[in-house]
C-alpha cells in the first residue's frame, strides 16, 4: 500500500515495527511520519523520541528533526529540518524557521503542487515564517509582502 501516517507510539519495552517495501522502521516511543506515495519520494519525520530505520543490511538511528528522504533507488539522506513540511496535511499549517527561501519554495511547490515564480536573487535570503490554513494564491501573497517583492503562482 502507499499513503502517509503520522504515527504516536507511547514507549514500550516491546517494540513498534513498521515494515514498508523501502524498509524497516523500529520504535520504542516516538512521535513521527511516514511517507510513501506513487510521485513523491519514500520519506520519514522523526517529531520526537527516537527510531531505527534499516534497509539493504544498513541501519540509521533518527533523532528528533531528522528527515531521512530516497535519493535515488535504495538509496537514502539525513537533513535536520526546523520546519513542518513533513506534517503539514494533518494541521494544514507550515511553519519554516529560519529556512532559505529557495529551499522554502521548494516546500511550497511541493505543498500546493503548483510553481511559484520570484525574484531568483533572493534565493539565499532566511525566513522565519507561518503559512496558517492558506491556499497557493494566499501563500505568494504572503511571500510578496514579507519579501517587498513580487511573488505569483504559474
Amino acid at each position: 500500500k502507499t499513503g502517509e501516517a503520522f504515527f504516536s507510539v507511547v514507549h514500550n519495552d516491546v517494540p513498534f515495527i513498521l515494515i514498508t517495501d523501502k524498509g524497516i522502521v523500529t520504535v520504542t516511543g516516538t512521535e513521527f511520519d511516514v511517507k510513501h506515495t506513487v510521485n513523491e519520494p519514500f520519506s520519514i519525520y522523526l517529531k520526537k523520541g527516537s527510531i531505527q530505520f534499516e534497509t539493504n543490511n544498513k541501519i540509521v538511528s533518527l533523532l528528533p528533526g531528522d528527515y531521512l528522504e530516497e535519493i535515488g533507488l535504495g538509496d537514502f539522506k539525513i537533513t535536520r529540518i526546523s520546519d513542518s513540511r513533513a506534517s503539514v496535511w494533518m494541521d494544514g499549517n507550515l511553519s519554516f524557521d529560519n529556512t532559505l527561501l529557495s529551499e522554502m519554495v521548494k516546500v511550497l511547490e511541493e505543498t500546493y503542487k503548483v510553481k511559484f515564480k520570484y525574484d531568483e536573487s533572493l534565493s539565499n535570503e532566511k525566513l522565519t515564517i507561518t503559512f496558517a490554513g492558506l491556499n497557493a494564491e494566499q501563500a505568494a501573497e504572503l511571500l510578496a509582502k514579507t519579501l517587498n517583492s513580487s511573488v505569483s503562482i504559474q
